[in-house]
């Protein structure tokens, strides 16, 4: 999806979905070195983590909980569980 949006594949529509965006910036964290980018953005927000809880950092896109909400991720790192509604 990320790949179609910076060729200009989708649809004004789709690019604006926060699905779409939560998908994209959140996977870049994912995927690329967590501990370059992801320890320091949370590091930058003040949650100190260290290189060994980036790696082993748990990404949960859009979990649904019993009473039925669904954040769009939640990211356990360390001693945090952080919940992102986008």
């Amino acid at each position: 999806m990320y790949l179609a949006e910076l060729r200009g594949k989708l649809s004004s529509r789709v690019e604006r979905m926060e699905d779409v965006l939560t998908s994209n910036v959140f996977s870049f964290f994912k995927y690329s070195s967590r501990t370059i980018f992801l320890k320091r953005y949370l590091n930058d927000l003040g949650f100190k983590v260290s290189d060994q809880d980036a790696e082993k950092a748990e990404f949960r896109f859009w979990p649904v909980f019993e009473d039925g909400t669904e954040p769009d991720l939640i990211i356990i790192v360390g001693d945090y569980y952080l919940l992102i509604e986008a």
